[in-house]
């Protein structure tokens, strides 16, 4: 009992005399594996999201591309599309194919179907054969007439077999040629569609309204089709402003209408707008001025201001006249502010009978603003004719030198009718015992009874130089030569480089391009011309 307790006491003292470890020394592996489990952690961690931000950049990289891919489209690359379903396909097909046979985009279609919606419903084929048969029923191409069926799609449920009997009505109900009829449609195309009898009540009614007799009603219809489209009482209240704004009576403003049917189809406010422009750009003139200006030439209040401004600056630049002077001359010919200023300036250069000086000319068309009113071959024509005449006859010479800028210009307007009566008294010697304005004012009767000589004069001329050219202003007659030359010598030197092509492209017959000059000069016998010689001895 004893030596039990004294091993166990000697256990004990061996147990508390063992030396002590500290905690951390007994903690440190586990302390370590937490260390390292923290470590993994965090790296993982971080790992993911590197990983997310490479993925989201990644992300928006493509998303950028795909957007740049839409907006800027490769060439050759289709845009990649969701897949559509049978019914979306076929309808797509539909509108793609109505497109292309109606030559519109998507917009135009999709306000063409909304209008009609048939023309998805119908099927293609008919709609193509619709199309087709109005091109011949109508005397146009097909895309004059695809511009018709956009502005009324109701045009291609028409039954191809009735549509000649449409246009042939509609042109008797016009007063119209069948060509003409045809071009109103075009423009107009619901007169296809209305029947010949709705056709009828509408142009009497517009005549009513208008009070004019039918037949001036279709004059008008077919003068400016869009006319159709509008109210008789609407035409009315037009017509009714236009004599109010000018001061006009009633067969005034039906006369003016008639010549530009236009004018109709502007506002009230914008027709008493353009008066006031035309007023103010006339210098501020009278009510009787500014009405007489457009009796004379109605199509000025169809024109901007801006545009008329242009023209009558330009006329002052060109003929050096100050701009009263300038507006003195368009008031007495007011078509000269609705001609083009090339030809205009044309004009004026061709008129010179001899070198006149500037102030002169200037007061030729001062005196007589017609002459620029003629083209310009007429001008050149009628100053070189009198200009030939004055080198033969030195009377006539020294007395057209002579004259103020006022008579030369009534000679010049007179040239057409007093031609042959100035070329009789030059080659009969009897220039010096008639005044010359009686040679060029006298009518042809009066000069043949005080001359019984020149009838036979005038035969003699026919038998030589053929009916045709002497009843025919000389120089009109040149020039009509002078073009006939001119498209023969066209049609030669066509005709020579078609086989000139002909033989560059190795046809039967032809040799090589190059080749083909060579031996055509070396085959070409002496005394002859090459056709390249013949060519430019014609030009």
């Amino acid at each position: 009992m004893q030596q039990q307790q004294h091993q166990h006491q000697h256990q004990h003292q061996h147990l508390h005399h063992h030396p002590k470890q500290p905690l951390q020394l007994l903690q440190r592996p586990r302390m370590q594996r937490q260390h390292q489990q923290q470590q993994q952690q965090e790296q993982q961690s971080e790992q993911l999201q590197h990983l997310a931000h490479h993925r989201g950049q990644d992300l928006q990289q493509q998303q950028w591309q795909q957007q740049q891919r839409l907006l800027f489209p490769q060439p050759n690359q289709q845009l990649q599309r969701p897949a559509l379903s049978h019914e979306e396909g076929q309808r797509e097909q539909q509108q793609q194919s109505l497109c292309q046979l109606l030559h519109c985009s998507r917009e135009g279609l999709a306000a063409l179907t909304a209008r009609e919606p048939l023309l998805l419903s119908t099927p293609l084929e008919q709609l193509q054969g619709s199309l087709q048969a109005l091109a011949p029923a109508l005397r146009t191409s097909g895309q004059r007439v695809a511009a018709a069926v956009r502005r009324q799609p109701g045009l291609l449920f028409l039954q191809p077999g009735s549509l000649p009997s449409r246009v042939h009505a509609t042109a008797t109900v016009l007063c119209t040629p069948i060509a003409r009829a045809c071009k109103v449609a075009l423009a107009q195309p619901v007169v296809l569609l209305a029947e010949p009898a709705d056709l009828a009540g509408r142009v009497k009614a517009a005549a009513t309204a208008l009070r004019m007799s039918p037949a001036q009603a279709a004059c008008l219809f077919v003068a400016r089709p869009p006319l159709l489209g509008s109210k008789p009482d609407t035409l009315a209240a037009k017509l009714e402003h236009l004599q109010q704004a000018l001061a006009l009576n009633y067969s005034q403003a039906v006369r003016m209408v008639g010549c530009v049917p236009a004018l109709l189809e502007y506002s009230q406010a914008a027709t008493g707008a353009k008066v006031q422009a035309l007023r103010a750009l006339l210098g501020g003139c009278s009510d009787a001025q500014l009405r007489r200006l457009v009796l004379q030439e109605p199509s000025l209040l169809t024109r901007s201001s801006a545009d008329l401004g242009r023209k009558l600056g330009a006329l002052c630049t060109l003929t050096g006249l100050s701009g009263e002077a300038a507006l003195m001359v368009v008031m007495q010919r007011p078509a000269l502010l609705t001609r083009d200023s090339s030809q205009l300036a044309r004009s004026w250069r061709a008129l010179s009978v001899w070198k006149f000086a500037p102030a002169f000319k200037a007061q030729l068309v001062l005196e007589h603003p017609l002459l620029l009113r003629l083209s310009p071959r007429e001008v050149h024509g009628r100053c070189r004719w009198l200009r030939s005449l004055m080198m033969r006859d030195a009377l006539f010479h020294a007395t057209f030198r002579q004259l103020p800028p006022k008579v030369l210009g009534v000679v010049l307007l007179h040239l057409p009718v007093a031609w042959r009566r100035l070329q009789y008294l030059a080659e009969s010697g009897r220039e010096s015992s008639t005044p010359l304005m009686v040679a060029v004012q006298l009518r042809e009767a009066a000069f043949a009874e005080k001359f019984p000589e020149y009838r036979q004069w005038v035969s003699w001329n026919e038998g030589e130089a053929g009916r045709q050219q002497v009843c025919a202003a000389p120089w009109r007659a040149q020039a009509a030569q002078q073009q006939q030359q001119q498209a023969r010598r066209l049609g030669q030197l066509g005709s020579k480089q078609q086989l000139t092509l002909a033989a560059g492209r190795g046809w039967p017959g032809g040799t090589s391009s190059a080749a083909a000059p060579q031996q055509s000069r070396s085959q070409a016998p002496s005394g002859t011309t090459t056709a390249g010689g013949a060519a430019g001895q014609d030009v």
